[in-house]
């Protein structure tokens, strides 16, 4: 079940066709050589330090870093909750083909199911907020279970330092979108061998389930 859950693959095929014409020689011939990779970064960083940019290159690569760091692209399509929702994401995996180890053994056949919350539980709620929204900062700090915030907007290490606590951030919207949240905040917990999503209203709150 393990293997099961931890194989990921990835194949691509590549076809295309090709004709030819046959032109005659012209002149001598040399062999095509294709530079690697490798060679061809070498060859570019050594262009840069010998003009003299590279230190200002990677100056500018750390504050980029630095920035991205402090300041995540936010969100733009995840709004504040209108109408509150609740809604169910299993994670059931479902096999289309067998799956075999290194040495062909079969170790996971089509139509198998394995659910990863059987073998690593969810044993934290996951917050999504606004971390730009004080509101929406206030009640995932008010939370008496244990949780981890997420953010889609705002500063994680500004938050972090304020309140001494870890914060983090969607990056690239991954969560969000796997779990299809639309609005914020979002509560996320396990209920049996599934994950129940609640995206809340928190002026309509009065209490939560499982507090």
């Amino acid at each position: 079940m393990a293997k099961l859950i931890n194989y990921f693959s990835l194949s691509l095929a590549l076809s295309v066709p090709l004709s030819a014409k046959d032109l005659g020689c012209h002149g001598e011939l040399f062999p095509i050589q294709e530079e690697s990779l490798l060679e061809i970064i070498k060859r570019r960083l050594l262009n840069i330090q010998e003009s003299g940019t590279l230190e200002t290159y990677q100056k500018q690569l750390a504050e980029q870093a630095k920035k991205k760091a402090l300041t995540p692209e936010p969100l733009h399509h995840i709004q504040h909750t209108q109408l509150p929702r609740s809604f169910y994401y299993d994670p059931t995996i479902t096999l289309s083909e067998d799956l075999k180890d290194h040495e062909g053994h079969v170790f996971a056949k089509k139509g198998d199911r394995a659910n990863p919350l059987e073998i690593i539980p969810l044993t934290k709620e996951l917050l999504f907020i606004d971390g730009e929204d004080e509101s929406h900062v206030s009640w995932a700090l008010s939370r008496t279970l244990p949780s981890k915030i997420i953010l889609i907007k705002g500063q994680p290490l500004k938050l972090e330092e304020k309140h001494l606590r870890p914060f983090y951030f969607d990056q690239l919207g991954f969560l969000t979108g796997r779990l299809e949240i639309k609005q914020v905040p979002a509560r996320v917990f396990q209920e049996g061998t599934r994950l129940k999503i609640e995206e809340l209203n928190i002026n309509q709150l009065r209490s939560f389930p499982h507090e």
